[in-house]
């Protein structure tokens, strides 16, 4: 690639999906958009996958090149380790069980053109266990100048993925954002953190990514244990830092957002399987680490999770959980009264 003016590298992550590879590299394949880089890397997975995803694209008139780790290293190195040999002008990130429509970089680089934006997303299907298809589209303004402020509206349906997105590669590497490596739920911080860099972005209405949902997936096994819980604590964590170290928490509608997280992150310790020495270990380390918006607070969880940080050395670490257990059910039960 001599020039990458108008260049598209599309990083695709592969590891055990040799069932699924065939179609997402078809879909890069019958793209209507022709400067299009592939980008294999292989993350050590142990069936096929690889030989078929290279087959195919040999047999192309794409442009395309394997990175090959040495070891499993996860989601996030993997998209880390595609961007540090990008060379397009773009970069798109496509998991390797998933696949994106005939049209799907030809309108997101159309709309990149149009709006003169960093970041481009549009809608997705999502494809069920039941091999049902159900259209997520997000009605959008075409473009945004406060791409942050947009992102937190709770109104605004713009999801957590890293797939899905166009982003300008130069805009990329100045924001210094990267994927967290050996977490869980990584698209949570990284989506975040891209957005409060960016100055502008635009949307597509048009469903142009196919997300597969499938068993052992992520996504699918939800099951609440330490990683996850601790992956979750990591989103916290990463905002805390940036707030104090920019000026994002002022902006509209970030200190509410971080308070629904924060309420998230509450009901998700309680209804995990952790011990309750562990989750008195988490509410510890919330007390002690994460920021505390003081501002547009409206949730009952969250309030009384502020009163137990002032009247906490009143009583034993212990009784926290006992008290958001009981606000959990006491909110469930008002919640089917006020149904019937």
């Amino acid at each position: 690639m001599k020039e990458n003016s108008g260049w598209v590298s599309i990083i695709v992550p592969v590891y055990n999906v040799q069932e699924y590879i065939e179609e997402c590299i078809r879909s890069i394949i019958s793209q209507s958009y022709s400067q299009i880089e592939v980008i294999l890397v292989d993350d050590v997975g142990a069936d096929d996958s690889m030989a078929i995803a290279g087959k195919m694209l040999a047999t192309s008139k794409l442009s395309w090149q394997t990175i090959s780790h040495k070891h499993n290293r996860g989601l996030s190195a993997a998209r880390n380790s595609g961007v540090e040999v990008a060379r397009g002008e773009f970069i798109y990130f496509l998991d390797s069980d998933d696949w994106i429509s005939p049209t799907c970089i030809e309108v997101l680089v159309e709309s990149a053109r149009k709006y003169q934006s960093q970041i481009v997303s549009a809608s997705f299907c999502d494809y069920g266990l039941d091999g049902t298809f159900s259209e997520i589209i997000r009605d959008c303004l075409p473009c945004s100048e406060t791409p942050l402020e947009f992102y937190v509206d709770k109104n605004s349906s713009v999801f957590s993925m890293a797939c899905n997105r166009l982003i300008r590669r130069d805009f990329y590497a100045a924001s210094g954002v990267r994927f967290s490596e050996g977490i869980y739920y990584e698209d949570e911080p990284w989506t975040f953190a891209i957005m409060s860099k960016a100055t502008r972005v635009s949307f597509v209405k048009d469903a142009t990514y196919f997300y597969r949902r499938r068993v052992g997936s992520i996504t699918v096994n939800q099951k609440l244990n330490m990683v996850r819980i601790n992956s979750r604590y990591y989103h916290l964590r990463n905002c805390t830092e940036l707030f104090l170290t920019t000026d994002i928490i002022n902006k509209k509608g970030v200190r509410e957002w971080f308070a629904r997280i924060i309420c998230n992150f509450l009901s998700a310790l309680v209804k995990s399987d952790l011990k309750r020495d562990d989750k008195t270990f988490f509410l510890n380390k919330l007390f002690s680490e994460i920021y505390i918006p003081t501002k547009e607070l409206n949730r009952m969880t969250f309030c009384m999770y502020g009163l137990l940080k002032k009247i906490s050395f009143l009583f034993p670490a212990s009784t926290w959980v006992n008290a958001l257990m009981f606000i959990r059910n006491f909110k469930s039960t008002v919640l089917r009264k006020i149904k019937k």
